[in-house]
């Protein structure tokens, strides 16, 4: 807000919430590679012990006790509820629901220790703690398992990777400038190497992730606007009308 930065990098969902505000203009979306799979969205995991019986199906999670990173991760809370109210179940209450803050990790050590029933994951996140041989994945069970050709464990809807976005006042010479140099980064690249990823692809649409946000009434879209009787008779005029 202060303009101190040019270009931003960052989570779709906190994208959204300053696009309009900043006037952000999306240049990129970045690209990851996964079993010769090219990957530029991703989706939220549910996490129970195998050795739960009670826990199955995204049914099961009525009223049971969840760990998720924090209310603002869309991989790791925001489209793992959206998938509870798609299945017209109810939302957790707060008391339900145990924030641990990053990293990922925090969620699982919860679980393990009994602490909670479920954890929420972010895509890919199961999947790398094995090959650091940080976790034993078989004692994990993932719920509601969607899209079998997709390389990681998926629970949810999947949503666009992060985007690169510049300020509005970068002129639009620099801004296609910066644009060309992110379309030309390779996978054998230093930058891709160190970044971990494969490169760059033509900024993807983030309304889906606009409805998500819309829908479960969070940032920006968490005021209540005032609706006024003046509102209600523009909207209603045809019935007013005899």
């Amino acid at each position: 807000k202060k303009r101190e930065i040019d270009f931003l990098l960052t989570n779709p969902a906190h994208y959204i919430i300053h696009e309009k505000e900043l006037n952000l203009f999306r240049l990129a979306t970045v690209i990851y590679s996964k079993k010769d799979y090219d990957i530029s969205s991703f989706g939220g995991v549910i996490v129970a012990l195998k050795e739960n019986n009670n826990i199955n199906t995204i049914h099961d999670l009525v009223n049971k006790k969840i760990a998720a990173v924090k209310k603002g991760s869309l991989g790791g809370y925001q489209s793992q509820i959206k998938e509870i109210r798609d299945n017209n179940l109810p939302l957790p209450n707060k008391d339900n629901v145990i924030f641990t803050d990053m990293p990922h990790r925090n969620t699982l050590d919860l679980l393990l220790n009994k602490k909670v029933d479920v954890a929420f994951l972010r895509s890919s996140v199961l999947e790398n703690l094995k090959e650091k041989n940080e976790i034993d994945i078989n004692k994990f069970k993932v719920i509601n398992q969607k899209y079998k050709e997709y390389p990681f464990y998926v629970s949810t809807k999947l949503y666009p990777e992060w985007p690169f976005s510049a300020l509005s006042n970068i002129n639009n010479e620099l801004k296609k400038d910066v644009a060309e140099a992110l379309f030309s980064i390779k996978q054998t690249n230093y930058a891709a190497i160190k970044g971990k990823y494969k490169g760059w692809y033509i900024p993807l649409d983030y309304n889906v992730v606009t409805e998500l946000l819309r829908e479960l009434r969070l940032p920006p879209f968490d005021k209540v606007s005032n609706f006024t009787i003046e509102d209600i008779f523009k909207k209603y005029i045809e019935f007013f009308i005899v």
